[in-house]
């Protein structure tokens, strides 16, 4: 739990215990599913499955900069490949890697640019240098 879900649950009015327990029975609930059905129809959402939050949540913490063995094991992934089936990438992912990329090797390439420039300075001074010496 991160410190924004716990300091909610901990703010919670609650009649025991449990962060959701059944409003009918006040035990935890015997299946999730039918919750999660109720509350995405109440809330006009169709074509979601409870199993589809983790897809998010994966892409979501990728999105975010999470490494993906982070969030193969939040996630409880035995293999990576499974977490890289989860962790769908996104245009502005890919831009991102991209322009990391970029940055890289445009700042290679300044840096072999100004080289290339000291080594032409330091050859001027050299040849002025010997010219001064065999001119005297």
């Amino acid at each position: 739990m991160n410190s924004v879900v716990r300091a909610t649950v901990k703010n919670l009015e609650r009649e025991n215990e449990l962060v959701f327990p059944s409003p009918k029975t006040k035990l935890p609930f015997k299946e999730i599913w039918f919750a999660f059905q109720k509350v995405c129809k109440k809330a006009g959402i169709t074509d979601l499955r409870f199993h589809d939050l983790r897809h998010t949540a994966a892409t979501l913490m990728v999105t975010g900069g999470i490494d993906l063995v982070t969030v193969k094991e939040i996630l409880g992934h035995s293999s990576i490949e499974m977490t890289m089936r989860y962790a769908h990438p996104t245009p502005e992912n890919k831009r991102r890697a991209v322009n990391v990329l970029a940055a890289i090797f445009g700042e290679e390439r300044y840096l072999k640019e100004k080289i290339v420039e000291r080594k032409q300075d330091l050859s001027r001074f050299r040849d002025g240098f010997f010219d001064k010496i065999t001119n005297s």
